[in-house]
Formats: structure tokens, C-alpha cells, sequence
């Protein structure tokens, strides 16, 4: 019966009132934004390749990022669920957007597709193959790789959250960048909404072709509840117990 119920309220989320919840918790978040520490803007550069990536939170605890190619000024946004802080911040930087790139279809990473696309006209909408994304125009899948300027973003599938769910990697130089989505977060995962543990471990192995040194930038801002339930199941754990007085 739990099983039942939550598919039916899935769905209806999908096709019915997911839309409007996005909608909602932007517009409360506009009153009340929360507090999540980044920078202004986090730039990474070699021999004449580089990337600057500009945060943009909204709702209650998401993060969605503008990406700016330093080559040929082309800019991206990934997961930009809510058009007036996208907006705002493009208008504080005089950015206009090129392309836009979810990391998969829920309402609080693609919500704000259409109303983008309508009032900067983009060139493309990439989300994951078979995933529909609003508005799509691309699909991309494990292995696929798109060329942003001069930056080649490489996909990796991480089908556990949602079936056709997207990280985005990119190299600049030695340093690799991922932009994780709802897969992974600092001391945790997303919930198995439409996929198994095993999928979730398929990602894992995949996972460490990583180098360990690669830079996360998450969907949501979820380190001290995460941290606090590690502590919670693993106490007297000191790197646990460091890392929670970190993000705390």
C-alpha cells in the first residue's frame, strides 16, 4: 500500500503539481533566501582554458550554478529552477545564457526552462536520454560528451535517483569539476526515487575513475543534516566528528 501511494503521488508530482510546488517554494525563498555560504564566484584556469561558476541559490536548500566558458564567453546554466534569481544574478554579471543543462527532470532542477528559453532564446536545452526534461531539445547519456566553447563537458549517468539522472564533468587543466545534481552531497546521496542500491553502486564504481582531488558542486545544501545523521549512527567517529564541526 506505501508502495502504491508514493507512485501515486509521484506521478502526480510529475505531471500534476510538481510545477506549482517549485513555484511556491521559490517565491517564499525570495522573502526569506537561505543561508547557504559561496562564494561569488569560483573561476579555474590553464594554459588559456578556464571556467568561472557562479552559484545562485533559491527555494529552501537548492543550488543551481551559472558556468561562463573564459575562451569565448559562451554561459551555461545548470538546474535553473527558478527564473527570477537566474535573472537577477545574469542581469548583475550582463550575461546572457547559451545553453541550459539539467541534471534531471524534478520541478526544483528544471522548473525554470521555459520561461528562460522564452526571454533569452537559447541554444540548446540538454538534459538525460529519455529523462524529459521541460522543454528539452538534447538528450545526453553515460559517456556522452558536449563541446561549451572550448570546454568539452563529459556525462556520467547516475540512474539511482531518477532513471536517466546526469552528472556533468569538466576538466580545466589537473583539476576535474562535477557538478553532482541530486546524485551526491557533501556526506550523502539522493533518495532512490526511480532506481535500486545497485544502480547506485554502478555509480559508485564508476565514481572512482574520478581523480580524488575532483571538486563537487551539489544540488542542494544538505552537509549538516547528512553530517549530523553520520554522527548520529557512527558517534566517536573523529573524522565524522571533524567534518560536522566544519560545515557547522
Amino acid at each position: 500500500k506505501k508502495e502504491m501511494c508514493f507512485c501515486i503521488l509521484y506521478k502526480l508530482y510529475k505531471h500534476c503539481i510538481g510545477r506549482g510546488m517549485n513555484s511556491k517554494a521559490c517565491k517564499k525563498a525570495h522573502k526569506k533566501p537561505h543561508s547557504v555560504f559561496l562564494q561569488d564566484v569560483y573561476s579555474y584556469s590553464h594554459e588559456g582554458r578556464g571556467i568561472d561558476i557562479v552559484p545562485v541559490a533559491y527555494a529552501e536548500d537548492n543550488i543551481g550554478y551559472i558556468i561562463r566558458d573564459q575562451s569565448t564567453g559562451l554561459v551555461g546554466l545548470i538546474d535553473p529552477a527558478d527564473p527570477i534569481n537566474f535573472i537577477k544574478k545574469l542581469t548583475e554579471l550582463n550575461w546572457e545564457p547559451d545553453y541550459i543543462f539539467n541534471t534531471h527532470w524534478h520541478w526544483d532542477h528544471a522548473g525554470g526552462n521555459k520561461k528562460l528559453n522564452n526571454k533569452y532564446k537559447v541554444q540548446g536545452i540538454i538534459g538525460g536520454q529519455s529523462e524529459n526534461v521541460d522543454g528539452y531539445t538534447q538528450e545526453m547519456s553515460e559517456g556522452s560528451e558536449f563541446l561549451f566553447g572550448e570546454l568539452p563537458i563529459k556525462c556520467i549517468e547516475s540512474s539511482f535517483h531518477t532513471k536517466h539522472h546526469l552528472c556533468y564533468v569538466i576538466e580545466i587543466g589537473s583539476q576535474t569539476i562535477m557538478f553532482t545534481g541530486d546524485a551526491l552531497f557533501y556526506g550523502g546521496c539522493g533518495k532512490f526515487f526511480e532506481g535500486r542500491p545497485e544502480n547506485f553502486l554502478d555509480f559508485a564504481q564508476r565514481m572512482k575513475g574520478l581523480k580524488e582531488d575532483t571538486l563537487l558542486f551539489f544540488g542542494h545544501e544538505y552537509s549538516v543534516d547528512n553530517m549530523r545523521m553520520a554522527h548520529y549512527i557512527d558517534a566517536g567517529n573523529r573524522v565524522i566528528e571533524k567534518d560536522l564541526e566544519q560545515v557547522t
